[in-house]
């Protein structure tokens, strides 16, 4: 399910950025206020946030498996692909309208993990405005299921 909000001027970023990133101050979520603070300058007007389940996606069932090797611990994921959009869109239907060529910014994966009840999250992926032209990041990526890889 696609989750829309309004990012536009005089919408709060750090009031968005904490509902996706659970990490704490120490998790380092600098690059994503950078990420939103260019996507201001571009004319960013929305977000469309998609939920991931790490069983759908070869690479972040990787990277979870990795993370869980790491820690010598199994660890809870939430994952979210954040899409960026110059045009004010609020739901499937108006995002199916938009010409998703020129109105595409970037987009990011946050990966959130859970470990002995302290989250941390880091920046999975992220796509530039020409990167998130492409196929999988266009408004049909969200309309069918999810791909078992995450070439995005």
């Amino acid at each position: 399910m696609l989750k829309f909000e309004n990012i536009s001027q005089g919408n709060s970023f750090f009031q968005f950025i904490n509902k996706y990133w659970y990490g704490n101050y120490e998790s380092n979520d600098r690059p994503l206020h950078r990420l939103c603070s260019l996507l201001r300058k571009m004319g960013v007007q929305s977000a469309i946030i998609e939920k991931l389940n790490a069983e759908d996606y070869i690479l972040i069932k990787e990277e979870k498996l990795a993370l869980e090797r790491y820690f010598d611990h199994t660890i809870d994921v939430e994952i979210f692909r954040l899409s960026f959009c110059n045009k004010k869109i609020s739901s499937e239907e108006e995002l199916k309208l938009i010409d998703s060529t020129n109105s595409f910014l970037a987009n990011a994966i946050i990966f959130n993990f859970k470990i002995k009840d302290k989250w941390d999250s880091f920046i999975f992926n992220m796509h530039s405005k020409n990167e998130a032209q492409n196929d999988r990041l266009r408004k049909r990526s969200y309309l069918g299921s999810p791909s078992k890889s995450l070439h995005i």
